[in-house]
């Protein structure tokens, strides 16, 4: 029965196609309109073990990328990292993440990476002034780091200092234009100063970048312009 495939998945050396077996049972079920309340239970930790196993097996390879030879020049490796932390951050472990970046950058006081990732920890945290001093050592040790001095504009953003962070962002798109995601920052942060002009120019510079480099823009140009008309028609604040 569907219960018993459940029981069999839940085993720790069950496959892929174990799951997909008990999937496919309660799946079958549901769609003839005859699932019980246990049914659609069963149906929902069938997803949440896999779920979670699913996260084990993203942290195993982001600890595995972290694991080989790198240092914070290297772009992938630092990717590992920063993925490393949103992951943790989106399961509510941020606070294991602050203590393994804490001794990284006493480990290695010389990283500007780890005083970066110790510093997007802390941020989301709430714990914006230790944040902001560690991105400041970050910088210190490498101004010429894209990631580095995006995230000090979304930490100076953060803490209401715009136009610090305004420099912060335009200074990490001369050194890197294929990103703007501090752009998208900017915005936002024109809009909460209640820029509201400035705001959906800078949405318009957006569009403009993303069409001369050909995105789509019925995907890519979506947000920019839903937050244009948001912005015109005063329902801005819903987004922020």
């Amino acid at each position: 029965g569907r219960n018993e495939l459940l029981a069999v998945y839940e085993n720790p050396e069950s496959t892929e196609e174990d799951f997909r077996r008990a999937a496919d049972a309660f799946a079958e079920i549901i769609m003839k309109g005859g699932a019980s309340t246990e049914d659609y239970v069963s149906y929902g930790l069938l997803y949440h073990i896999r779920a979670k196993r699913d996260v084990e097996i993203a942290e195993m390879y982001y600890r595995k990328a972290i694991a080989q030879e790198g240092d914070d020049k290297d772009i992938d490796w630092m990717q590992a990292h920063t993925q490393l932390a949103n992951l943790m951050h989106y399961l509510g472990r941020n606070k294991e993440m602050v203590k393994e970046y804490a001794a990284w950058a006493e480990k290695e006081p010389d990283s500007c990476g780890a005083h970066e990732q110790l510093a997007l920890v802390l941020m989301r945290e709430g714990r914006t002034e230790e944040a902001y001093a560690e991105i400041q050592k970050a910088l210190s040790l490498d101004a010429d780091n894209v990631n580095a001095q995006t995230l000090a504009g979304d930490l100076c953003g953060q803490m209401g200092k715009y136009e610090e962070a305004f420099l912060h962002w335009d200074r990490a798109y001369e050194l890197d234009d294929r990103y703007i995601s501090g752009w998208f920052s900017k915005a936002e942060a024109y809009v909460r100063m209640g820029e509201k002009e400035k705001a959906i120019g800078q949405y318009r510079k957006i569009l403009a970048w993303l069409e001369e480099r050909g995105y789509d823009m019925r995907l890519e140009g979506e947000y920019p312009l839903r937050r244009i008309r948001e912005i015109e028609e005063g329902t801005e604040q819903r987004q922020i």
